[in-house]
């Protein structure tokens, strides 16, 4: 679920969260604990999804990590988080997903 519709130009990855959701917001703290690296979060409540070429429906659906030339949505956007880590465990666990 990789997709082209950036239209972002921020250099930092963002992570887009449902912050109406308990798991989701409960996932993101843990991930934020557990890995080195984690990018900004942010509930997609508080943005402007215009910006990011996304729709409420892609965003009520899954969780995405923006970068500067890649949209990740679901497990794929799990695998960037991975991938984004400095250790050589955390990048092969990314590439398996």
């Amino acid at each position: 679920m990789d997709s082209g519709r950036l239209s972002r130009t921020s250099k930092a990855p963002l992570l887009i969260f449902d912050g109406d959701c308990a798991f989701c917001t409960s996932a993101v703290e843990r991930l934020r604990a557990i890995l080195p690296r984690f990018p900004e979060a942010t509930p997609w409540q508080w943005l402007d999804l215009d910006q990011y070429g996304l729709t409420v429906d892609d965003v009520s659906r899954f969780a995405w990590v923006i970068t500067p030339t890649h949209q990740y949505a679901g497990h794929l956007a799990f695998s960037a988080l991975l991938r984004m880590q400095h250790g050589l465990l955390w990048r092969f666990a990314g590439q398996l997903l």
